[in-house]
């Protein structure tokens, strides 16, 4: 208590006068103040967000020899939604992604590694309304999910690693849609099983899950609702994707 104490009330000798910390909205265990090893010399690097006169900012505190360093990164938008820290670049060290809130379910996401004593950004503005970080099953490297709204409940779902240069589309996003994508949206039939988008993308999900007889399933309960939308056409359409798969 009395460390954590001491931490806040350097942080806010080191903000300007007028700053008020924020917290990022997610994941849920981020805090306004957050302490992660980003250069990989095996000491912790102070991150704080905040807003300053209607702008938003991450700034980082840095240890070098007794002495502190500041490295402000300046946002956009009006809020914070999102800032976690993950080895995406796979250099042994934790990058930096930070998403700002530019509209009600649109953010923007940043991502920084250390590089020659500054952050450096190396991916910006990615459009998103849902972000997670997930572990690949065949070279455990760190990979970004990206869920952009469609409508209601429902997600068009990208998933982005580093090639060694810039930030490119999961070849293989099998294990992604078993663990994270799948579960979501079989909870939301359960909640509303009247809804046949629902169905329609628990289905699609199924299918790049890669278990496509479950999708046949879940297609013929959507279409039993005969409802306009999706329309008979579209989950037609699903299906041959689907039945294609089992070839």
């Amino acid at each position: 208590m009395k460390k954590s104490f001491q931490i806040n009330r350097f942080v806010r000798k080191a903000l300007p006068h007028d700053a008020r910390m924020i917290r990022p909205e997610n994941p849920k265990t981020a805090k306004a103040i957050q302490m992660e090893d980003l250069d990989g010399d095996g000491k912790y690097e102070i991150i704080v967000t905040y807003e300053l006169q209607g702008e938003m900012y991450a700034m980082v505190l840095k240890e070098d020899d007794g002495k502190w360093y500041k490295l402000t990164i300046k946002g956009a938008g009006y809020g914070i939604n999102y800032m976690d820290f993950a080895d995406i670049t796979g250099s042994g060290k934790k990058d930096l992604l930070v998403g700002w809130q530019i509209g009600n379910i649109w953010g923007d996401m940043d991502l920084y590694t250390w590089e020659k004593n500054t952050m450096k950004k190396i991916a910006n503005g990615l459009s998103y309304s849902k972000a997670d970080t997930f572990q690949s099953a065949e070279d455990k490297s760190i990979e970004l999910g990206l869920w952009s709204h469609i409508t209601g409940d429902v997600y068009d779902i990208q998933l982005v690693h580093w090639d060694g240069r810039k930030l490119t589309h999961v070849k293989d996003s099998r294990k992604y849609y078993i663990e994270r994508v799948i579960p979501y949206y079989k909870e939301k039939v359960k909640e509303i099983p009247e809804s046949p988008y629902g169905w329609y993308y628990l289905a699609d999900a199924q299918i790049n899950g890669g278990i496509p007889k479950e999708a046949l399933k879940s297609i013929v309960k959507g279409m039993a609702l005969k409802k306009l939308n999706p329309s008979k056409r579209e989950f037609l359409a699903l299906r041959k994707r689907a039945i294609r798969s089992l070839l």
